[in-house]
């Protein structure tokens, strides 16, 4: 009887040098998935992930990277259910991903925020504590799901996440950032102070931070601190309607007009339906004399989705 070594050594050569073609492309189309995907190009990316696919379909990485993809394209849709699709089609692929390489974190963080910013905290709960599972120590996951745990009402826990990330990074911003929310929200305004004068310091040019900080101040009676943050967080960021309009309202309050006027006139340019700036430079006009203007601008605040 014949040996047939002669062909089992040839036929495993050329599945080798298959399987290894098949490796380089699969790189290749990632490589340049992730190319069109920081071009945002997103529609390319996941074309390139979709070839990636199509040859090794047990390939984490590409589900990953194109649902990373996908999520992107759900901001440009013009359709709601276009948007919802994109976003579907995103959470199946992480889902694909973890499937694939169930210690992939990041994946499990992606589903979290998700579903998180979809109204499905239960699931995103899930998800985030599947990634500290597997990493105890990812600030990002604490984070996420102090951010979950407020929105569920479960402000005790949402503390203890947010000291964590803390602890495990004292120069951590979002942590500073959150917690300082969270204590205002619950009207704890000194402790809220302290640490969105902490987030600041650590991001001086995040206006949020200073917006933030201005609105606890102010809260707490200390306005002329106040009138100072709103000022920073309007210089760092010129776009923000809402810190004008606070500023304006802070100003009137402070009986300086002139000054109110022209921060609720930004602030209405930048927002034509933010109400209360109409309410505030109604009462402005009535200051001054302006009896016509202030009676349009109250009937703006009552009507404010009326078109011109």
């Amino acid at each position: 009887m014949k040996s047939l070594s002669y062909l089992i050594i040839p036929f495993f050569f050329i599945s080798f040098l298959f399987s290894c073609n098949n490796a380089g492309k699969v790189a290749e189309y990632n490589k340049n998935g992730l190319k069109k995907y920081e071009a945002k190009d997103y529609k390319g990316a996941i074309e390139e992930y979709d070839k990636a696919i199509k040859l090794q379909p047990d390939s984490a990485e590409a589900y990953y990277n194109r649902a990373n993809a996908e999520y992107k394209s759900a901001a440009s849709q013009q359709d709601f259910k276009q948007i919802q699709q994109f976003v579907e089609n995103a959470l199946d692929d992480y889902d694909m991903a973890t499937q694939l390489n169930p210690l992939l974190v990041d994946a499990y963080l992606a589903m979290g925020e998700i579903k998180h910013s979809t109204g499905r905290e239960k699931e995103a709960m899930k998800d985030f504590n599947k990634a500290l599972k597997i990493d105890s120590n990812n600030i990002n996951a604490y984070n996420q799901r102090g951010l979950t745990e407020v929105e569920m009402k479960s402000d005790t826990a949402a503390l203890i996440d947010f000291n964590k990330a803390i602890t495990l990074n004292p120069k951590y911003y979002d942590g500073y950032f959150n917690r300082g929310v969270l204590e205002g929200n619950k009207k704890e305004y000194g402790e809220a102070i302290k640490d969105f004068e902490q987030a600041v310091k650590i991001d001086s040019n995040n206006s949020n931070g200073h917006g933030y900080l201005a609105e606890a101040e102010c809260i707490s009676g200390d306005t002329d601190k106040a009138l100072i943050e709103f000022s920073r967080s309007i210089l760092l960021d010129t776009t923000l309607y809402f810190g004008f309009s606070k500023r304006g309202i802070l100003e009137y309050k402070r009986h300086q007009y002139s000054l109110a006027m022209k921060d609720l006139n930004k602030a209405i340019s930048l927002n034509k339906y933010h109400f209360m700036s109409y309410k505030y430079r109604a009462l402005c006009e009535e200051k001054i004399g302006n009896k016509e203007a202030a009676e349009k601008d109250f009937a703006k605040y009552k009507k404010p989705f009326d078109e011109e």
